[in-house]
């Protein structure tokens, strides 16, 4: 009996995905430990906030057709963060070249990558510069989901997430730079700390 059920149900139905991802710790979130920061503008409900897990979505770096997981891209547990810079559309990829690149260099003691991802493809879009850390460019692939979408970001709007070793989200800043910067640095500060010592 148990073999047929097994082969009726279709892939992926068994087990059911609420106990799959608890069993594989996918479910876990740190949204409401206290060791997390949402700052800038206010997350829209039922967004990737600040403790929520890094969705492994599919890119590819500018220029290329290989895609590969996020994850992959992140690398191998390292004892800094990773930054991630999300436009959210075409209006918002270049200054988000220009703040990936600030990132790099006001943060470059506690990330050891910083990404930049666009919304989409665009010709002539501005790219950050040299930097050290340097920025790699990615774009999400046309069958998977995208940063923008988990994030919920308007077109043009901008989103700075700090990653975590373990690809937990450390901090999610989003909206302009200028708007609660100094808390977005001092809580990644913290958050680096955390990481070193974890």
């Amino acid at each position: 009996l148990i073999k047929t059920v097994l082969w009726l149900a279709p892939e992926g139905a068994l087990p059911p995905a609420f106990i799959r991802d608890k069993a594989f710790g996918t479910s876990i979130t740190y949204r409401d430990s206290g060791t997390c920061l949402n700052s800038g503008a206010a997350p829209p409900g039922g967004s990737l906030v600040a403790g929520d897990r890094l969705p492994d979505l599919l890119h590819r770096s500018a220029g290329s057709e290989a895609e590969e997981p996020l994850y992959r891209r992140i690398g191998g547990l390292s004892t800094k963060l990773t930054l991630i810079v999300v436009a959210g559309g075409a209006k918002a990829t270049e200054r988000a070249a220009v703040v990936a690149e600030a990132c790099g260099e006001l943060c470059g003691g506690l990330a050891d990558k910083v990404l930049l991802v666009r919304a989409k493809e665009e010709e002539g879009a501005a790219s950050p510069g040299g930097g050290s850390p340097a920025v790699d460019v990615l774009l999400p692939v046309a069958t998977g989901g995208s940063l923008a979408a988990e994030l919920k970001l308007k077109v043009g709007g901008l989103a700075i997430l700090a990653v975590r070793p373990d690809t937990y989200l450390a901090v999610v800043h989003r909206g302009p730079v200028d708007a609660g910067i100094e808390k977005f640095t001092k809580a990644l500060g913290s958050a680096a700390t955390v990481a070193a010592s974890a």
